[in-house]
C-alpha cells in the first residue's frame, strides 16, 4: 500500500496521472517536479574557495532537483551538471 502524502508541497511535486477530486493523494500519484527542460538554456555556475564563475549552456536532457544531467557550452563542449533549481545547475 502506497503512504498517503502528508505535507504537499506545491514548488517540489507534480501529478504523474490525473488526480479525482477528493481522493487521498499517496507516494504513487506524484513525482518531483521536473526543473529542467530538454533543450532549454540553464544558468551553469562552477564555485571554487576563491573564484566563482557563471555561464549559460544548453541541457540535452530533462531533469528535476539533485539529478546528474549533460549540458552543451555554446562553444560544443559538453559536461555533467547537477540541477539545484528552476534553470540553474551546478558543474559536478
Amino acid at each position: 500500500m502506497a503512504k498517503p502524502i502528508q505535507n504537499i508541497n506545491a514548488n517540489a511535486l507534480q501529478g504523474k496521472h490525473r488526480i479525482k477530486k477528493g481522493r487521498i493523494i499517496t507516494t504513487r500519484d506524484v513525482e518531483l517536479l521536473s526543473l529542467v527542460k530538454k533543450n532549454s538554456f540553464i544558468n551553469v555556475s562552477l564555485d571554487s574557495k576563491n573564484m566563482s564563475i557563471s555561464f549559460s549552456a544548453k541541457a540535452l536532457q530533462s531533469g528535476k532537483l539533485g539529478d546528474t544531467i549533460t549540458a552543451q557550452k555554446t562553444d560544443g563542449k559538453r559536461l555533467k551538471v547537477k540541477i539545484i533549481g528552476k534553470n540553474k545547475a551546478e558543474v559536478r
